[in-house]
């Protein structure tokens, strides 16, 4: 009963963060705090990266990240517009400028569990391990909003560091490392005040609303059919609030924060297709019991047996991210979260941690421009963008990405869930 409350709270979640994204996106406050960053940047390279890097992960922690992105490319054109001017040559600057965005958004996607359609999955795969093996995945009940930012933020402050000073000293020519745009005339998303603040507001509230009710959720665990209550009474009211409350704006018009119309529109229809795809792909494999036969198989190699915990999820780590470069990363999550189960309860390694380091390995693909949605919209949205140096600095980050992530899995989310 407890793990469908958790469920219950995690939908509320869900909805209400898909709802955040979307007043983002139509009061222009993404685009803001992205150019924000940008002013402050005053056109220094070194700096411009860092702060695109740094706020779209933010973004990319409390609103999708492939949403992040679609707000974001309208910057990337701008940004691309004013490096021309400095330097003629094309793709000088496209390139780093273009792989910080999709570096931000993918790291920020593991910072949070709305982050990235991998971690929906997730959630959605732990009741049906349970019923299909007759098991309890012990830690699951503690999994929720504020304990997942506890170990998804440290892991995506590392990396965001590292991102940062990779582009910098392998993708920035050195005869524009001292190069300044000026941003200084980059006009603002028009939107009316009003419904900028009003939009903004409500989103911070419901936001810190969801970190408290997480808190109580950690500290109280029997607390659970209250806060189930009282989630779904807080997303109705959120819901009947955005939608049906009108605010005044200039022309002495009235305006609702959003529109049935504003949910669906720009929603990439690519990428929604290739998701759908890669579900019933996936499906097929678990209904032949491909993952059954794979896990099987693996866990009958001798050096399997005498693994060490460590080099255990760094092997999983590895092998999920450079999957992910060739298949969706949606695909992967689904295919990989029955043979992670199968190995990790048949060694005797930590089955939650296994699946949660599969959900954000799956997240933090790097190299080719199909990973993940967040690569192929940011790729395909500004030209000059260099596929070759995407692949070698992405295949560091990969690396570096498993390493990390092995590592905090064996520390940070193992002091966190048990």
């Amino acid at each position: 009963m407890q793990s469908l409350f958790n469920y219950a709270i995690l939908a509320c979640i869900f909805t209400t963060g898909f709802l955040v994204s979307k007043i983002f996106v139509k009061t222009g406050l993404a685009t803001r705090v992205v150019i924000g960053f940008i002013k402050l940047s005053r056109g220094h390279i070194l700096y411009l990266l860092l702060f695109l890097i740094g706020s779209s992960a933010l973004l990319s922690s409390f609103i999708p990240n492939a949403i992040t992105v679609l707000t974001l490319i309208p910057v990337l054109r701008i940004i691309s517009g004013q490096h021309v001017k400095v330097e003629t040559k094309a793709g000088q600057l496209s390139t780093p400028i273009v792989l910080a965005v999709i570096y931000g958004s993918n790291i920020g996607g593991m910072a949070s569990i709305i982050g990235s359609p991998a971690h929906a999955v997730l959630l959605g795969f732990l009741p049906l391990l349970e019923r299909r093996y007759h098991t309890v995945i012990l830690g699951k009940d503690r999994l929720n909003f504020f304990s997942w930012l506890s170990f998804g933020i440290p892991t995506a402050i590392l990396l965001v560091l590292f991102s940062w000073v990779l582009i910098y000293l392998l993708l920035v020519p050195k005869k524009l490392k001292k190069t300044e745009l000026d941003f200084s005339l980059v006009e603002l998303h028009s939107c009316p005040t009003r419904l900028r603040r009003v939009g903004m507001a409500a989103s911070i509230l419901i936001l810190c609303t969801w970190v408290f009710i997480s808190l109580v959720q950690t500290y109280f665990p029997g607390a659970g059919l209250v806060l189930t209550v009282l989630s779904i009474c807080l997303g109705i009211s959120f819901i009947w609030f955005i939608f049906f409350v009108k605010f005044k704006i200039p022309g002495g018009n009235s305006e609702v924060l959003l529109t049935l119309q504003d949910c669906y529109s720009g929603l990439p229809g690519r990428g929604i297709a290739l998701a759908i795809g890669a579900a019933l792909f996936s499906g097929v494999l678990i209904l032949l019991r491909v993952p059954e036969h794979f896990g099987d198989w693996f866990v009958g190699l001798e050096w399997i047996q005498i693994m060490h915990t460590r080099s255990y999820y760094t092997i999983l780590a590895v092998i999920t991210t450079f999957a992910t470069e060739f298949v969706s990363n949606t695909t992967v999550a689904l295919t990989f979260f029955p043979v992670t189960y199968i190995l990790s309860s048949s060694l005797g390694f930590n089955v939650l941690a296994s699946l949660i380091l599969v959900s954000l390995s799956s997240t933090c693909a790097f190299m080719s421009p199909i990973a993940t949605p967040v690569n192929a919209l940011a790729f395909g949205s500004v030209k000059g963008v260099s596929l070759g140096k995407m692949m070698i600095t992405g295949f560091l980050m990969n690396i570096v990405s498993s390493l990390w992530l092995s590592y905090s899995l064996v520390t940070i989310v193992s002091a966190v869930l048990y």
